[in-house]
């Protein structure tokens, strides 16, 4: 080979192994371009899942708010009913002494109908607020008119002059009993069945 042929050939040579560094740079790049691509389409998708995923928890965080306001409302309005129902049932002053003596009989009847009354059915029963209901009950009591004990819960038991005595027989025939075997006979010696 001539001097000439020789430095022809390198010459080709060269540009061939540049030609391949060239294609091999530009499938390297465009690997990495594919790689980037895929690795944005990937943040994209992690970001919209993210944001997805915060609108349903703000969506569901409202949904929670209007209920609990709901719920709120709903037991204001219930508390307003009875405090408007408390302040409808006023006790009437204009009854006069018949009226008023008619209106305690039916409302000791009633009482010893039922037994066991709570205050607030009384006090729908018998148009009263709670305060008159308690007044009237404890009159009634002070005037031996009506017997009975009012709980703190609010509720009357009825207990009948049978009753009593059937309660102070009990308590002579054991001598010194315990408030807790007195209790535990209750039931036997009180009806508390409706009549």
């Amino acid at each position: 080979m001539t001097k000439m042929g020789a430095k022809k050939t390198a010459k080709l040579a060269e540009k061939a192994r540049k030609r391949e560094e060239r294609e091999a740079d530009e499938r390297f790049r465009a690997h990495q371009q594919k790689l980037e691509d895929e690795a944005f389409k990937k943040r994209k998708m992690e970001e919209q899942l993210a944001e997805q995923k915060e609108e349903e928890e703000k969506e569901r965080k409202r949904k929670d708010l209007e209920a609990q306001k709901a719920k709120e409302q709903a037991e204001f309005e219930k508390w307003q009913k009875l405090m408007n129902v408390d302040a409808e049932f006023e006790e009437s002053t204009t009854r006069n002494k018949s009226e008023e003596d008619e209106f305690r009989k039916s409302f000791v009847d009633y009482i010893q109908e039922h037994k066991c009354v709570q205050l607030d059915h009384l006090c729908l029963e018998f148009n009263l607020k709670t305060a008159a209901c308690v007044e009237l009950l404890e009159a009634l009591l002070a005037n031996n008119q009506l017997t009975g004990v009012l709980d703190d819960r609010g509720m009357f038991v009825h207990i009948s002059m049978d009753e009593h005595k059937k309660i102070a027989k009990f308590i002579q025939q054991r001598g010194k009993i315990q408030l807790s075997e007195l209790s535990q006979n209750a039931s036997r010696l009180i009806d508390l069945i409706d009549r």
